[in-house]
């Protein structure tokens, strides 16, 4: 690193070839992402570039193609897979957001298609949606209207239907009331 040029921030192919707990211990050592002033550094006058614009370059949607696509023997993720697969935790409802369906636990939205229908957004957190992205820029991005929320994007077309429990249970766990919360460790 250049003296002076500010830290270290991971690149997608660094988080790559390191573990995830590398990646999120290096974008949280300055007391978050977010820290007080939307700098990368502490507060005591160091130089340094806003946060805002580090994330927005890493966040932004990825303009080459996919490198997954559907094969002959897979066929895409659709929102009725998305539906069945929510449905299975406790307190899951049917309803709509934005024109759309959606699905929401005690009227608390979790998930919903998007307008443009080709891809769900989904409740997470920051931090886990900054990994997320780090990760798999082929399957989850961010619009600049959710940049500011706890909300990621995931294409239809390129996530795995063996992530999607994990996925929807933690967007779940988000919203979930307590009472729900405990019903469902009491099923496990």
């Amino acid at each position: 690193m250049v003296q002076g040029s500010g830290p270290w921030i991971p690149n997608q192919d660094q988080c790559r070839s390191e573990s995830v707990q590398r990646c999120l211990d290096l974008t949280t050592r300055w007391g978050g992402p977010w820290n007080s002033v939307g700098r990368v550094f502490p507060r005591h006058g160091h130089r340094g570039w806003p946060l805002k614009s580090v994330v927005r370059q890493r966040m932004a949607p990825s303009t080459h193609k996919a490198t997954r696509r559907p094969s002959a023997g897979r066929r895409a993720v659709t929102f009725d897979d998305v539906r069945a697969v929510g449905h299975t935790l406790p307190g899951v409802e049917d309803g709509t957001s934005y024109g759309t369906p959606a699905l929401k636990v005690r009227g608390e939205l979790f998930v919903r298609l998007h307008q443009d229908r080709d891809c769900f957004a989904l409740r997470a957190g920051i931090l886990d949606r900054h990994i997320l992205i780090q990760a798999q820029p082929e399957v989850f991005f961010v619009t600049d209207h959710y940049r500011n929320y706890p909300w990621i994007l995931v294409r239809l077309s390129t996530v795995p239907r063996s992530s999607l429990p994990e996925l929807l249970e933690r967007a779940w766990r988000m919203v979930a009331p307590k009472t729900l919360l405990d019903t469902q460790e009491e099923s496990q």
